[in-house]
């Protein structure tokens, strides 16, 4: 008996959602790929808006012809490109190390390009469009001088100083010398290899300046700077005196090894401090509202920081106090300074975030120090093997207990953000249900994460998890690694926002992750089609060597 009407329409529509989707090039939307090395056909991603090619590229020029609508394009090593005339229409090309390439001409549109390490390119001044230049230390042709450029980084040497008008950055490498005065404004200034240096004054108008390994500059070299707000200096053996960044904003000095005398930055408002052996006091910078502190050998007392907001000590081993940082600071961090005795004593002040990774926390200190704390917001105790109970900080909102003890997870039910990220001895997890940030990477004793499907946040990288497919409902989900977790159960998380299945070499398809928003799926090398991907708005096929374009 034939079958009647109704039920002819029925079976029409079963058999359409049964029919696997393919999308075309055509009608693809992905907008953002990285794509595979081996690929030389780029129809799947002709409508995209940026494609990356990170792990170098085995294209040759006359393979870019379905790139010619893509906005901005990066490769890097990729050592067949020599002239991509087919890239006219892109506004922002960058070839990193691509030594083959040479001729640039016909870019028209190209506004923002990067050809750091492509040693062979020249002639680029004639490309009307550039805003923004990015070349190689060993770059000697002439640059764009038109007066829409706004950003240049090139070797010093290469600079067209008397034709520019108005720069917003300026990064000069292979910075030797400078002339006395400069024709236009820069607002930001970055000098590396500065060895030769002996004055920056043709900069005194800048707002922020970097540089990197200067030995010879003046000691008044900052001296006439009037608008500098923030200065970071890096291996500045021949600096002394800071009195000319005495109203600059922020200041960050690493590796000045001569400098002793800090007090003149007592008025910024933030400092940063980082291997700089001879400095033994601070106590000048106890009204500095963020101050950092890192590898400062000799530094032993602390005592004088009892009005900063915010204190980040690190890695400096001769610290033994820090109990005064508690009555005054917002945020104390205090990572991998293993001799601190007192951190116990932070609990008597009214701090909202503790850091204590690393520092040898005992278990008392851990536990009973900030239990029902009234003030205490986030804290993080990774680092310290002898943290066993978690029960002390179930009325937090954020907890880092990463590679600590910790076995029995169930009083942090209510905690928002959680990471117990390497703890081995975590097995049972359903209490975290409700949990809205959970990190359990390398917990290699996780196996059932089926009640975890409400989780906004999860990150099970380097987990042996097998059953997954409950978590189709996870918004961010990261699954890298993991080599336990199969074809049928990953293909069910149809409705997850952003999912991570980086180094899954195991899978072999993927087409019920169509609908993911961002999908990355690098180095997955059991892949071969990828083609129903084609409205995934963010893809990421890195270094997936089997997958056909």
């Amino acid at each position: 008996m034939a079958p009647l009407q109704g039920q002819v329409e029925d079976n029409v529509i079963k058999a359409a959602t049964l029919v696997p989707y393919l999308s075309t090039s055509s009608t693809n939307t992905v907008r953002e790929v990285y794509a595979p090395r081996h690929w030389q056909d780029f129809a799947f991603m002709r409508n995209a808006a940026r494609v990356e090619f990170g792990d170098g590229s085995v294209a040759f020029d006359v393979h870019l012809d379905g790139l010619r609508n893509v906005r901005e394009l990066e490769f890097r090593q990729c050592d067949f490109l020599e002239a991509p005339h087919a890239l006219a229409h892109c506004r922002v090309l960058r070839f990193v190390s691509c030594d083959n390439l040479h001729d640039l001409s016909g870019l028209a549109s190209v506004e923002h390009l990067d050809i750091a390490g492509s040693r062979l390119v020249a002639h680029i001044d004639a490309l009307p469009a550039v805003r923004s230049i990015v070349t190689g230390s060993s770059f000697k042709s002439a640059l764009p001088s038109s007066a829409a450029v706004t950003s240049v980084t090139a070797p010093a040497a290469a600079v067209p100083w008397c034709d520019l008008r108005s720069l917003t950055d300026l990064h000069l490498k292979q910075c030797h010398a400078l002339p006395a005065t400069i024709p236009f404004q820069v607002d930001s200034v970055f000098l590396s290899s500065c060895e030769q240096l002996e004055s920056v004054a043709c900069f005194r108008r800048a707002a922020h300046v970097e540089l990197v390994r200067t030995r010879l500059l003046a000691v008044d070299a900052f001296h006439g700077f009037s608008l500098l707000r923030s200065i970071r200096l890096q291996a500045s053996t021949c600096l002394h005196d800071l009195s000319a960044l005495r109203h600059v904003h922020e200041v960050s000095l690493s590796l000045c090894v001569n400098l002793q005398d800090i007090s003149p930055l007592a008025e910024a408002n933030t400092v940063e401090i980082s291997c700089c052996p001879q400095i033994h006091a601070v106590a000048a910078l106890a009204h500095v509202p963020t101050l950092s502190l890192s590898r400062c050998a000799d530094l032993v007392d602390l005592t004088g920081l009892t009005h900063n907001t915010v204190v980040r000590i690190s890695e400096c081993y001769r610290v033994e106090q820090v109990a005064m940082l508690g009555h005054h600071c917002h945020t104390v961090d205090i990572s991998r300074c293993y001799r601190v005795t007192d951190a116990a004593l932070l609990a008597t002040g009214h701090v909202h975030t503790v850091s204590l990774n690393g520092c040898n926390v005992s278990e008392a200190a851990a536990g009973a120090a900030w239990r029902d704390h009234p003030t205490l917001h986030t804290l993080d105790l990774s680092n310290n093997w002898d943290v066993v109970d978690a029960a002390a900080f179930a009325h937090l909102h954020t907890v880092y207990l990463e590679r600590t003890n910790v076995r029995d997870v169930a009083p942090l039910a209510n905690v928002h953000t959680l990471s117990l990220a390497g703890c081995d001895g975590v097995h049972d997890v359903h209490a975290l249900a409700t949990v809205h940030t959970l990190d359990l990477s390398h917990c290699m004793g996780v196996r059932d994460v089926a009640a975890l499907a409400f989780v906004r946040t999860l990150n099970l990288a380097g987990t042996l998890v097998e059953a997954v497919a409950a978590l189709a409902t996870v918004y961010e989900l990261n699954l890298s690694g993991c080599a336990c977790v199969s074809d049928d159960q990953v293909n069910q998380l149809t409705h997850v926002h952003t999912l991570v299945l980086m180094g899954c070499a195991q899978l072999t398809r993927v087409d019920g992750l169509r609908f993911v928003h961002a999908l990355n799926l690098a180095n997955c090398i059991g892949l071969t089609d990828v083609t129903m991907l084609g409205h995934v708005h963010t893809l990421d096929l890195t270094g997936c060597i089997n997958v056909r374009p």
